[in-house]
């Protein structure tokens, strides 16, 4: 409803439209992680500690680091139930399992393991376009105004997207 209020308002950020379905977004994908992985995390400290710290050798430089900084994030949200960005966390979780070709231990097994599904591609496909219109139009706002027809692709895409989470068994609480 309210996309149809404003759909023919002028210059306009439609943040107002997806700001509701970010934070269903943002709980969905964290049900969803902590659904999936939380149980394959090992318990006691220094298993745990393992787990999150798997050997990078063979991955270069700068994807290691990445690697690295995703790791901690997924600990955060894991173990510490802090997360960041839970959407941003479960695409990197599908991106790796998916299109990564590295055969790691530890979180990253799990990963690969737990999101290298058919549907995860898709739910893939959904959480890129999502997470870009995300942080260029929505929570960063790089651009101030967004196209009417380009909001409303949008808009069936984070619906589906959040279908997708459903029909992963995951609900938003």
């Amino acid at each position: 409803m309210l996309f149809r209020f404003l759909e023919n308002k002028e210059n306009l950020s439609f943040a107002a439209v997806f700001t509701p379905l970010l934070g269903a977004l943002e709980d969905a994908s964290n049900s969803l992680l902590l659904g999936k992985l939380a149980p394959a995390v090992p318990s006691g400290r220094i298993a745990e500690k393992e787990f999150f710290n798997p050997i990078l050798t063979g991955v270069d430089g700068k994807k290691q680091k990445y690697l690295q900084d995703e790791i901690k994030k997924l600990e955060r949200t894991l173990v510490f139930r802090s997360p960041i960005s839970p959407v941003g966390h479960l695409r990197f979780c599908l991106e790796y399992a998916n299109r990564g070709r590295e055969e790691l231990g530890g979180i990253l097994k799990a990963v690969k393991e737990t999101f290298a599904t058919e549907a995860d591609v898709k739910l893939l496909e959904l959480s890129n376009s999502v997470y870009q219109f995300r942080n260029k139009y929505i929570a960063h706002q790089e651009h101030a105004t967004v196209s009417k027809d380009l909001a409303r692709a949008q808009l069936g895409n984070w619906i589906q997207a959040l279908a997708a989470l459903y029909d992963r068994g995951i609900r938003p609480s």
